[in-house]
Order: structure tokens, then sequence, then C-alpha cells
């Protein structure tokens, strides 16, 4: 899947409902990964450094899986990625399947992707 495939942008309160669901994952998976510790971290460091607060990540993806690929490496930043996947498809509903050459942007996209499909 590529990231540059069209998609019908979310608006408004569909927007703001898919960045509340896939913050509740990212919170969810990286507590239930690497703990409280690496949470309030991660949270500290985005803040401080890109000046991202948490409500914000979702629309920084790339910095937050940046940071963690960097303290941990690319085999952590790709499993903490699949997590926060996996917990987000559950939380909207649908159908979680695995794909080894995805990245957490290829599985936002789809979903993103999905949810505007049946908008129209």
């Amino acid at each position: 899947m590529s990231v540059a495939e069209p998609v019908h942008a979310l608006q408004g309160a569909a927007q703001e409902n898919f960045n509340k669901e896939l913050l509740k994952a990212i919170n969810e998976a990286v507590f239930s990964l690497l703990g409280q510790g690496a949470l309030h971290s991660l949270s500290d460091y985005l803040k401080e450094h890109y000046s991202i607060s948490p409500i914000e990540w979702p629309d920084h993806l790339d910095s937050f899986l940046g940071f963690i690929g960097s303290c941990l490496g690319p085999a952590a930043e790709k499993t903490v990625g699949r997590a926060i996947a996996k917990r987000f498809y559950w939380k909207l509903g649908m159908e979680w399947t695995d794909n080894p050459s995805y990245t957490l942007f290829d599985y936002v996209h789809k979903a993103k992707l999905k949810i505007s499909e049946h908008s129209f």
C-alpha cells in the first residue's frame, strides 16, 4: 500500500474521533509494552524537543515512532507500531489483518480510507 494513495479527508467530528481513538490506542499499546515510565518519558521528550503534546501524537506519528526507533531500534519501532495498529483497528471495529510490509502509517492510512469510503 502506498501512503500517497488519495484519501477522502475526514472532517470535523469524524477526524476528531479518528484521532481520539488513535491516541487511545497509542497510549494503551505503549503502556502495555513499555510501561508508564516510558509513556511519560516519550511525552516529555516530544514536548521538549518537538513541541508536540500527547493530544497531537496522531498528527506526528513520524516523530513519535522515530523517537522509539532511535531509543530502542527498528525492531521495537515496528513492534510498537504494529501493537498500536492492532488496538486501533479493534477500537474502530475493523478486522485486523497482519501485513509484514505495513508500517503504522500504512495501517492508519488504510483505516482512514475505509472510514472515508463508508462516509459517502
